[in-house]
């Protein structure tokens, strides 16, 4: 609980301040992604599930290739491997944080029903056995114990903490976080636990993560954050550990996520009233070179395969596209002239 208890020490940079700034502005927001993206609220989450899967299967280095991740992200699949098992566990973990997040609460029967979801017919995880002394001198003696104790006390820790309400939230998180992962509260997959529980706290408090992927965010800035983590469990030991420039990245991924959202919120807000293969069309005719389903999953995330799939037939049936290839790798390219081509316009006039 190293990293809790001298949660005191934390200096917050100006910069740092400014950050927080936005990032509570942005988070104020989250009624009107709500109210805007309601019409289309299970196409989001089921996009964003699909691409935290994927991201976690790369963090996690998975023996998987990257058609097996993408079709099991996708779709139901019986595991042949594994690692298949593994990450349809971990599909289940990310629906079941990002459907329920609300009733969440950080407990230790919590943590250990998620190690047990995780490594489901895959590994075995335990709490850790651990040792201490009861008393010093000839007359010691050695007791052991299970980490669910010393969780249940860093749990404990953690909303006493809160409810001081004299730091800012997602720095307790990122301590706790550290904490877990230094005390080695289970006997395998500690860190990924560790790591399900800091998503799930911060899904908690910043709901965007059912419009984008917090893991994508994540391992953009695997690299800093690395390198930030061994800062933080360098000194932890002796109660000096430095969660300053964890922090600070963990606000950077926030307020990446924030970007994203608010960037096509303003295209969703405008494409929202126009017909969904009009607008599918808007973006295909404006492609200067080949371009895949994918391509225009990722520009119209509202917006179902169905409709991506009739857009497509019916283009190539007036012969504005052509198919390059078949199957999942197929590519699509545009074959009337598009260089006059102009986006949609409210205020154009037609000539």
């Amino acid at each position: 609980m190293n990293a809790l208890k001298n949660i005191s020490r934390i200096q917050i940079r100006q910069e740092t301040l400014i950050l927080l700034l936005n990032l509570y502005e942005s988070k104020g927001k989250t009624f009107y992604y709500n109210e805007l993206f309601k019409r289309d609220h299970e196409a989001f989450m089921a996009r964003t599930l699909e691409r935290d899967v994927v991201e976690v299967a790369k963090l996690f280095n998975l023996n998987l290739t990257d058609a097996r991740i993408k079709l099991c992200a996708k779709k139901k699949i019986s595991p042949s491997t594994k690692d298949e098992q593994l990450l349809i566990n971990i599909k289940k973990i990310i629906y079941r944080i990002q459907t329920g997040y609300k009733k969440f609460e950080l407990l230790a029967n919590e943590a250990q029903e998620l190690s047990k979801t995780l490594t489901y017919k895959h590994s075995n995880v335990n709490w850790t056995r651990k040792t201490v002394n009861e008393q010093e001198g000839l007359l010691a003696t050695k007791k052991k114990y299970s980490a669910r104790e010393d969780l249940e006390k860093l749990i404990e820790l953690y909303y006493n903490i809160l409810k001081e309400k004299k730091y800012e939230t997602t720095t307790i998180i990122t301590n706790f976080y550290v904490d877990f992962i230094n005390m080695e509260i289970f006997d395998n997959f500690n860190d990924k636990v560790a790591l399900f529980l800091l998503y799930a706290l911060l899904f908690q408090m910043f709901p965007i993560f059912q419009y984008v992927s917090f893991f994508k965010h994540y391992n953009s800035l695997i690299e800093p954050i690395k390198f930030a983590l061994d800062q933080a469990n360098y000194n932890w030991a002796s109660k000096f550990s430095q969660t300053d420039n964890l922090n600070e990245i963990i606000y950077q991924i926030l307020m990446r996520s924030y970007e994203e959202i608010d960037s096509f919120a303003y295209e969703y807000e405008f494409e929202k009233d126009l017909n969904k293969t009009d607008s599918v069309e808007n973006t295909i005719l404006k492609f200067n070179r080949q371009f895949s389903k994918e391509d225009l999953r990722r520009a119209h995330p509202n917006i179902s395969d169905a409709t991506i799939n009739l857009t497509l037939q019916r283009l190539r049936e007036e012969k504005k596209i052509m198919a390059l290839g078949t199957g999942r790798s197929a590519k699509w390219q545009v074959i009337i002239d598009n260089r006059n081509y102009r986006q949609l316009s409210i205020f154009g006039e037609e000539e």
